[in-house]
């Protein structure tokens, strides 16, 4: 079944694959998949699924900002069994721009200029979140947030909390900000991703794959400049995510 999932996503891949103008310059792109927080203890269970508001277009309006539920903001980075905890802000496919109220632990659509954010661009590519108790530190480059990933596969539901594997991450710099973004997979899953281990595997068994994702993050913001300094394997993945959280371990002794 697993060979099965992987030839047809190849197969996905090399059919879909599309042109988009932009900037002025034809950029190759696709869409791979289905279509910040604060420092913790270890041992909590995962958050269930939330629900996830109706009305796909950007409004000016606040009156009916309620939360698309909320998360525990208490987890630990790895769970019980050493997977790396990703709690999910944006399901693969989709455009609404949610992020986690650093305060309360709330999914709330993200704002820009007053209005609600919506990717104006293909979907993400992938399951999009955060690795809990983590921080990308400002003294250090960082933008101030817990550490972003990227987790493949079928898109899960805004606020789950799933445990992953690290294989690989894509370093950027948004707006002189580092920005990167670890890529993981799902470990608990049939899928054919769950078999993948590092980038190597990745652009082996999925070719473009990483190229398509660094091509997404680089041209969906039309008003940040984000620039790419690559793709790092799994060891350098991993000391990013170290490093991050021990920024959060420092700022809570703080």
């Amino acid at each position: 079944m697993i060979e099965n999932e992987a030839v047809r996503f190849n197969f996905y891949l090399r059919t879909t694959v599309q042109f988009m103008r932009f900037k002025s310059n034809v950029i190759l792109i696709s869409c791979i998949g289905a279509a910040h927080l604060g420092c913790g203890s270890a041992g909590h269970s995962p958050t269930s699924r939330q629900t996830q508001p109706s009305g796909d277009y950007a409004r000016s309006d606040a009156s009916n900002d309620q939360p698309s539920g909320h998360v525990d903001l208490s987890l630990s980075a790895r769970d019980s069994k050493h997977r790396v905890r990703a709690t999910i802000e944006i399901p693969a496919g989709t455009v609404k721009k949610y992020e986690v109220d650093k305060r309360s632990g709330a999914l709330v659509w993200e704002r820009r200029n007053g209005k609600r954010r919506v990717i104006e661009y293909l979907g993400y590519p992938a399951n999009y979140g955060f690795v809990p108790s983590t921080l990308a530190a400002t003294e250090h480059g960082g933008d101030g947030d817990p550490l972003d990933i990227m987790v493949l596969g079928p898109p899960l539901p805004r606020g789950t909390v799933v445990g992953t594997r690290v294989i690989a991450a894509l370093r950027l710099m948004d707006d002189g900000e580092r920005d990167d973004k670890l890529i993981a997979v799902p470990v608990d899953s049939a899928g054919a991703f769950a078999q993948i281990h590092n980038l190597e595997e990745l652009d082996a068994q999925f070719p473009e794959a990483s190229h398509i994702l660094e091509l997404w993050f680089t041209n969906y913001d039309r008003k940040d400049e984000t620039v790419s300094e690559g793709m790092v394997e799994r060891a350098e993945a991993l000391r990013i995510l170290e490093r991050a959280i021990a920024e959060c371990a420092h700022s809570c002794e703080r």
